[in-house]
């Protein structure tokens, strides 16, 4: 039951017991790992991890610690710290000091009783400032609303305040249903409650789009730059990609295409060719002149792949593709001997024991064996977020009857470390049967959290340096 790490020196470094694995918003997270990390603060004595909320979607971490000489913790300084070294999801943004744990009589910390942290009190660094106009009361009252705190000021973060991905899209729908307009960028990219009202204010629901609902403006950018264009993965919205938009140069105009099944589920596509087609005819009815580059994680890959062979059919420069962990599947003809002997290759070249893991991993997922939460059941089944399960299932059956095809561009993928469980590994991701122009960067990730914001600072200096 302990959790060490493997050192590059060959030694091994005691991180704490690996007991207590929860499963977070879709992470799998080990408690002991962000314990080990608290305890590294000298002020810091000891330190316990507990998740606490009524709902999946309302969990957040908690940490008690034991303080030295009863030293005051510096929140804020803590968590600034900590996101050097742990993903966002792993890092607590609640922290309750105590003077010692309560224990079992067997001598282990009784993490249930551990006393419950009133998350109506949770404050942000800062002095509280009210609302100044109806516009700020409304949007402080559906925030305060939708993350169950007593009150949210207008210098307010809402991620601070404990918001996340899940949470953000319910703000999305409440403010929908009260007339106000918002994407997933623009509450990403509002620092606090007032810029965003400010924002609100002076925004109407067609200066947001150029005349259509699935082409976004993500980055205004420089004009006279090439622009780049993301496609959304899976559930169609592009939320995944805010924190790499963020990073991306100032200067380089960045663009989204969102699924237009989530506008209204009967005009979804239901194929890949499709959907290429589409939005092949938003960048040219609109003016884009090449050359222009193109990027997608998961099944958006697959669309800009498909896109930049169509795109350069016609004749237009695709000097760059980006790909964000997507797979290659769904080998055409030609190609379909050379991908099954690759994936035979890859399979028979893990070691024994990792071998043995993978049949293991592929029998229970077959056994269907699943999670006991799916998050597609925590979103709002209203606002624009209503069609989203659908689109997905859409999109899932559109990539499994899609047949891939060789590309003679350029292609850029960013593929994860830690690939999902019953996936042959394989850190090219059988990119090499479709293409012989393939720069490779590996990412400390996985599927999930490939671009999430540690990893998108080093995905984005990437790309600004190749765009540049």
């Amino acid at each position: 039951g302990d959790l060490v790490r493997w050192l590059p020196d060959g030694n091994l470094e005691y991180i704490g017991r690996n007991d207590f694995q929860i499963k977070l918003r879709g992470h799998r997270i080990e408690l002991g790992e962000i314990e080990h990390r608290l305890t590294q603060f000298p002020e810091i004595n000891a330190a316990v991890v507990n998740p606490v909320g009524d709902t999946l979607a309302e969990m957040r971490l908690v940490a008690y610690v034991i303080s030295e000489d009863n030293a005051t913790i510096n929140r804020d300084m803590i968590i600034e710290k900590m996101r050097s070294d742990l993903p966002d999801y792993m890092i607590p943004n609640v922290y309750i000091s105590l003077p010692e744990f309560p224990f079992t009589a067997s001598g282990k910390i009784d993490r249930k009783a551990l006393p419950q942290p009133d998350l109506q009190e949770i404050t942000v660094k800062g002095q509280y400032i009210p609302p100044q106009t109806p516009d700020q009361e409304l949007l402080c009252n559906i925030i305060a609303r939708v993350l169950k705190v007593e009150r949210v000021g207008i210098k307010d973060n809402f991620f601070d305040l404990g918001g996340n991905s899940i949470l953000s899209m319910k703000v999305i729908n409440v403010l929908s249903e009260a007339g106000l307009m918002l994407r997933i960028n623009e509450l990403f990219r509002h620092e606090d409650i007032e810029m965003l009202a400010g924002f609100l204010r002076q925004k109407s629901l067609e200066s947001n789009t150029f005349g259509s609902f699935s082409l976004v403006e993500l980055k205004k950018g420089d004009p006279n730059r090439a622009p780049l264009f993301l496609i959304h993965p899976l559930p169609g919205d592009l939320l995944g990609y805010v924190h790499l938009v963020r990073e991306l140069a100032p200067e380089q105009p960045v663009y989204g295409f969102q699924a237009l099944g989530l506008l209204d589920k009967e005009q979804r596509h239901t194929s890949i060719y499709d959907m290429a087609d589409y939005y092949i005819s938003l960048i040219r009815d609109y003016g884009f002149k090449p050359p222009f580059s193109l990027g997608g994680w998961c099944f958006g890959g697959s669309v800009a792949v498909e896109m930049a062979r169509r795109l350069r059919w016609k004749g237009y420069e695709i000097p760059h593709i980006f790909l964000f962990d997507t797979w290659a599947f769904g080998p055409c003809p030609a190609r379909k001997i050379q991908f099954m002997l690759r994936r035979i290759k890859m399979l028979l070249s893990l070691p024994k024991n990792e071998l043995i893991d993978w049949f293991s991993k592929k029998l229970e997922n077959r056994n269907g064996n699943k999670e006991l939460f799916d998050e597609d059941n925590i979103f709002q089944d209203r606002g624009i977020f209503a069609n989203r399960s659908e689109v997905r299932a859409t999109n899932l059956n559109a990539v499994m009857n899609y047949t891939n095809r060789p590309y003679k561009g350029e292609i850029t993928l960013f593929s994860a470390t830690h690939p999902p469980d019953g996936i042959i590994p394989d850190p090219w991701m059988s990119w090499p049967v479709f293409s012989n122009k393939i720069t490779r960067f590996q990412i400390e990730a996985n599927h999930d959290t490939i671009l999430k914001e540690k990893q998108a600072v080093k995905i984005a200096a990437e790309i600004n340096r190749i765009l540049k």
